[in-house]
Formats: C-alpha cells, sequence, structure tokens
C-alpha cells in the first residue's frame, strides 16, 4: 500500500542503476533498471519464499540459488521457541546475508546499491541482555561494510530505522491468527 514510489524506483527513472537487496515490503519486487531481491513482506514457509516472483528480473532467482543457495528471506520465530538455538540461526543468517550482499556487490554493483540486515533487529528485539551475542553480529556486518569501504568510488549510507529497549512480552499477530483459523 505504498503512497509513493520507493527511493530506488526514482533513482532508476533518472536512468541510473540500482541494486536492491532484502529490503522489507519490496515484494512484488518493482521493474527497475537494475535488480532487486524481496525481503521481509514475501510470502514464505521455514523462510524460504514460496513459488512467487521475488526478484526482478525472475531469472534472478534461478542464479541466486546457483551460485549462492536457497534464498532465504527470514527465520520464522515461534513465541515459545525462542532459545539459545535460535541464537545460532540468528547468526548463520548473517552470515548467509553477507555471503548474499557479497555475491551482489561484486556481481551488480550500481549507482545505487542497497543492502538490508534485518538480523540485527531480529537478535536485539530477542536477546537484549546478551550483548556479546548481538555485538557479534554487528562486528561481522561491520567488517562486510569495511569490505565496501574499499571500494575507491564507494559511498555508504548506515542507518537505522528505531532503536532498541527490552521487551516484556511479544504478541505474534500472525501466529495469533492462525491458532484462532483466520488463516489459510
Amino acid at each position: 500500500d505504498r503512497k509513493s514510489k520507493p527511493l530506488w524506483v526514482l533513482i532508476s527513472e533518472a536512468g541510473k542503476k540500482v541494486c536492491v537487496i532484502g529490503c522489507t515490503l519490496t515484494y512484488p519486487p518493482d521493474s527497475v533498471n537494475g535488480c532487486i531481491v524481496s525481503g521481509l513482506g514475501t510470502p514464505i514457509r521455514r523462510g524460504f519464499p514460496l513459488k512467487c516472483q521475488f526478484a526482478f528480473p525472475s531469472a534472478l532467482m534461478g542464479e541466486i540459488e546457483e551460485r549462492v543457495g536457497r534464498y532465504l528471506i527470514g527465520l520464522d520465530v515461534y513465541p515459545k521457541k525462542i532459545s539459545e538455538g535460535l541464537k545460532h540461526k540468528i547468526s548463520q543468517l548473517v552470515d548467509y546475508r553477507i555471503k548474499v550482499n557479497r555475491y551482489f556487490f561484486e556481481n551488480y554493483y550500481s549507482d545505487f546499491n542497497f543492502y538490508f540486515f534485518g538480523e540485527t533487529d531480529l537478535a536485539f528485539h530477542l536477546f537484549w541482555d546478551d550483548k556479546d551475542f548481538n555485538y557479534s553480529l554487528y562486528e561481522r556486518i561491520d567488517s562486510f561494510i569495511g569490505e565496501l569501504l574499499r571500494k575507491e568510488d564507494a559511498n555508504i549510507i548506515l542507518m537505522s530505522d528505531h532503536g532498541f529497549a527490552k521487551k516484556e512480552r511479544m504478541f505474534f499477530v500472525d501466529r495469533w491468527l492462525e491458532s484462532e483459523n483466520f488463516l489459510t
């Protein structure tokens, strides 16, 4: 329900090339001068996209699977199954996201590249008190950003959509709707 064009569409319409990887609410992907791989908001099952076109151009879906493995959007998180094992899965997802973003940086470097790491958001919301875990994620992402900065003409904007605080309670609307048989 976007009310205006996203930045990458405006940049594309201005004749520049764009590469947007994993950004929230980019499904279905816009037709742009370049490529888009959608992120959170893409229909998924067990973290993987359902049979849908989650990338533009569509041939990119097969390329991703061939070069970096099956594309993983995110993790299914169940409130009653938040455990130490979930930390390992988040950590693996950060490594996977770095691998995917590195592939696009090396093969689709454009006038505007956008790489999204939602795993830090998940980690802080679920494991606020484990600073060592959270900092380890940031250290790996920072190292990847260092790789980007080594490119002579790279300009980087690093941003977050909000700060963090400890959560006392979590409510997953989608899980509740499912448990009440409002989803099929």
